[in-house]
């Protein structure tokens, strides 16, 4: 059984929320953005190409139209890659 997981915890809503991302706009962090099969992404030299996964951040709340951490940290999800 191999399997690696992406973790992530943030502190800061601009990765929870659509951004003005222009360097990479394929790679978002947002709540709910899906990774779809057939993309060019890789992270530290880690292709995501055959991956099918979606952001779901935990520990946020939904104010004013934008997600915040409620609390401290919001984290993802853990995504097996």
């Amino acid at each position: 059984f191999n399997a690696c997981y992406f973790l992530m915890a943030v502190n800061e809503k601009a990765y929870l929320n659509n951004t003005s991302l222009t360097v990479n706009p394929n790679f978002l962090t947002r709540h709910l953005h899906t990774i779809i099969n057939g993309n060019n992404l890789s992270v530290f030299g880690l292709s995501l190409e055959g991956i099918n996964c979606q952001f779901v951040w935990e520990n946020i709340i939904l104010q004013n139209g934008k997600y915040l951490c409620n609390g401290e940290f919001a984290w993802l999800t853990p995504i097996r890659v």
